[in-house]
């Protein structure tokens, strides 16, 4: 395998900085006239704010851009380097030839060999520094250098080479393209029929404002991590802090400008996107998850909104009480209580409970844009409110980042972006009319939905009524519960007899559901 090619970085050695001149250079500069002469477009103003934030740290903030040199991990061998480069070789020769049938079966087996090779490696690697971290007579350094390496400290590729179209990929421009096509793949409504309800509101109360001041702001900014990770624009929030209070002023005027403007700016829409492994072989990107890292202006400023409209929802009722992600006050452990109370006030009647287990497929990058804000408009969200999340699920774009490298920007036309402040609480509300159709109790956590009831003579008839509400739900909304028969939905049967009772079978998107041992 190749080495990762070596990118440029820029490190700011904060520690030195003169955090004084950077205050008053902020505090001085005549903020209300600079971005006023911008004609008061709101991309322009982010642009302005952004390159006189950093010339000032470029005049008071030591930094020197180094090159950063990624290395294999320490488990690639020069016999394994060799192993692919002979494949690569052989792979290239096969291509040239029009892939051949009768030398499929080699190029497999090369394949099979160096991917079996590579992990048989790694975990000779990782027990021999188990066995140097748990052996007692290991030497305090060698101890803290084995425990170092096995907690991955040392800097490597967190991904490794991607098995594409029959070939695996290490260069990381490769990477980064084929990450970026896949994910934008994702972000997609399922294509139904169905078409937009006529509104009906459910409450004759309104918000239609963003109220918020330059102290609501100075406050978010407070309680940022220094530790966290910021976007593509390079505004770190170390910087953001060195500001103080000072930094406040422009960004209320350009919050406020946007909220009147309907406009949510562009560059806090672009998102570098980071693969996360989630299960099972590493080089299949089926198995990684994207997380976005967002400027963390744009982030501020989903806060302000955040704070307006988490309070009318939750102030309001307007939230299933069956519902328990991204809430506060509420959480996993408060729903499994719940669930477990009503499994044992059926046993104490001597009653068995029949629990459907479902998962909505890729939830949030499914959520249909138009459908959002027509929720969004039965709970009242009007006026400014309605009209700056429109602008803020518009003409997202993202690129994915691996090793200091880039793939192109693309635009994302469908979901709630990952990583943002306010997705979580827009799902909240997509899925929120989902345990309105639903006769059987119901508890949602996120993504994660079930269905449970006694079980009794008309129990079977009554799930499988549930499912099918499910299902035409799904249909409306554009989204897809448990896909294919590799994903079935899971039944358990929650009993303290000896022998539990039989139950006609159910089904749910013309799939049986898997009854669980």
């Amino acid at each position: 395998m190749s080495p990762t090619s070596p990118h440029e970085r820029r490190l700011w050695h904060y520690g030195r900085a003169n955090t004084e001149a950077i205050q008053k250079s902020i505090s001085d500069y005549d903020w209300e006239s600079s971005l006023g002469l911008l004609n008061h477009d709101p991309d322009k103003q982010v642009d302005h704010l952004d390159e006189v934030l950093l010339n000032v740290a470029k005049n008071f903030i030591p930094f020197e851009d180094k090159k950063i040199n990624p290395k294999d991990p320490p488990w690639i061998t020069q016999p394994l380097k060799s192993l692919y480069t002979n494949y690569k070789r052989k792979y290239k020769k096969f291509a040239k030839k029009n892939f051949p049938p009768d030398e499929k079966q080699q190029i497999d087996h090369l394949r099979a060999e160096y991917t079996n090779l590579v992990e048989a490696e790694k975990d000779k690697y990782l027990k021999r520094l188990g066995n140097q971290v748990s052996n007692p007579k290991t030497g305090q350094k060698k101890y803290w250098s084995a425990l170092k390496q096995l907690l991955n400290k040392n800097v490597t590729s967190v991904i490794p080479p991607i098995l594409q179209q029959g070939i695996l990929i290490t260069d990381a421009d490769e990477k980064c393209n084929i990450f970026n096509k896949y994910f934008k793949e994702q972000c997609r409504t399922i294509t139904t029929s169905s078409s937009l309800p006529s509104l009906v509101k459910t409450t004759p109360l309104t918000l239609n404002s963003v109220n918020f001041s330059q102290n609501s702001i100075i406050e978010h900014i407070n309680k940022l991590n220094v530790n966290k990770a910021h976007g593509h624009d390079e505004i770190s929030i170390r910087l953001i802090k060195m500001c103080n209070n000072s930094i406040a002023k422009p960004l209320f005027i350009i919050f406020k400008n946007c909220i009147s403007k309907s406009y949510f700016p562009k560059k806090w829409k672009k998102a570098n996107v980071v693969p996360v492994h989630k299960k099972n072989e590493r080089n299949s990107v089926n198995n990684y998850r994207p997380i976005s890292l967002l400027p963390i202006w744009g982030k501020l400023f989903e806060k302000i909104i955040f704070d307006n409209l988490y309070t009318y929802i939750f102030q309001n009722g307007f939230i299933s009480d069956k519902q328990s992600g991204y809430r506060n006050g509420d959480s996993t452990i408060k729903q499994l209580l719940s669930i477990t109370h009503e499994i044992y006030r059926a046993f104490d009647a001597n009653e068995e409970v029949r629990a459907v287990f479902l998962d909505i497929s890729r939830t949030f990058d499914r959520v249909w844009h138009d459908g959002l804000i027509h929720k969004l408009k039965k709970l009242g969200i009007d006026g400014d409110m309605i009209n700056i999340l429109t602008s803020f699920l518009a003409q997202r774009m993202q690129r994915t980042t691996i090793d200091g490298k880039f793939s192109e920007w693309a635009e994302i036309c469908a979901g709630v972006p990952q990583g943002s402040i306010l997705g979580p609480i827009l799902f909240l509300i997509y899925i929120n009319d989902l345990t309105d159709i639903v006769d059987s109790d119901v508890r949602i956590f996120a993504d994660d939905t079930f269905i449970f009831r006694k079980a009794d003579q008309h129990s079977s008839e009554a799930l499988n009524k549930d499912l099918e509400n499910i299902t035409q739900w799904a249909f409306q909304w554009k989204m897809l519960f448990n896909p294919d028969i590799s994903k079935q939905a899971i039944e358990v049967i929650f009993s303290n007899k000896n022998i539990k009772s039989t139950h006609a079978p159910l089904i749910f998107n013309g799939i049986p559901v898997k009854l669980a041992e």
